[in-house]
């Protein structure tokens, strides 16, 4: 039998083997034997009393997950068998989170550990609260921004715009029980470089400026230059490659001979 999904073979024990154990609690679970090479053939494992109780004891203290452990012999060598049941929480080795699909073993970043999580518990980032930031305390440039572009955009109009900067920001739900949450205090709070709503703007005059090229036409004897994108789908395209978020299609522009790209949220198309 080969190594699977589910399968995986190895000659000894090591203690960095507890990444697949990991990787399995975080798939759909699945068997390590310890003893046997990765043709599948049995070889035999030393000691094999030891890590009897060795295995399931760091496992246990180093993960919280209890995992069965057991002897198995055939032509008279020993191996041992770790069944590990797939886990309903996500587990992290010294902050890393491995996942096993197909017959390997993958270390889980960015987007991909972001999807992980909020499907493991479904917990969003933007879900949680801030305790030492109030609604006084944000940038209230950052609001003036808000309110100018939205109204430009027409997805509010005067009368919804007209509010206090916290009844705004109840009524884009990034209020809880009048606590601020993470993407509330992320776009709005001026920390040292700037709230990302700042921020953004200022990104959004450079790419105008430096790598976004116009179409030029004329109508009559007015000069009208046409982008490639509005105001609008670069500002969310930063929005969403800045938080993670992953819709739309990708952008992509050169400038200073390097490559940049983001996420658009309303664009339907590709122009990878």
């Amino acid at each position: 039998m080969s190594e699977s999904q589910n399968i995986e073979y190895k000659e000894s024990w090591r203690d960095e083997y507890l990444k697949w154990v990991y990787g399995f609690a975080n798939a759909q679970g699945g068997t390590i034997y310890i003893g046997i090479d990765d043709t599948g053939n049995v070889v035999g494992v030393q000691n094999v009393k030891k890590l009897l109780e060795d295995i399931p004891n760091k496992i246990q203290s180093r993960l919280g997950i209890v995992v069965d452990v057991n002897k198995l012999t055939k032509d008279e060598k020993d191996y041992l068998e770790i069944k590990v049941k797939p886990s309903i929480f996500p587990i992290s080795y010294h902050g890393e989170f491995h996942y096993r699909s197909g017959a390997t073993k993958q270390q889980l970043t960015g987007i991909a550990l972001s999807e992980f999580i909020m499907q493991k518990t479904g917990f969003r980032w933007e879900d949680v609260t801030v305790d030492h930031i109030k609604v006084e305390d944000l940038d209230d440039e950052s609001f003036k921004i808000f309110r100018r572009e939205a109204l430009r955009s027409k997805r509010m109009n005067e009368a919804e715009l007209n509010i206090s900067n916290e009844e705004l920001l109840s009524k884009l739900k990034l209020l809880s029980n009048g606590k601020l949450g993470e993407h509330g205090t992320v776009e709005y709070h001026d920390d040292l470089e700037g709230s990302l709503i700042s921020t953004a703007d200022k990104i959004v005059d450079l790419i105008y400026l430096k790598c976004l090229k116009a179409k030029i036409t004329y109508e009559h004897d007015r000069r009208v230059e046409t982008y490639p994108y509005t105001r609008n789908d670069i500002r969310e395209a930063i929005y969403n490659a800045t938080t993670g978020r992953r819709k739309g299609c990708r952008f992509r522009s050169r400038f200073g001979g390097n490559d940049y790209s983001a996420d658009f949220r309303k664009i339907g198309c590709d122009n990878g």
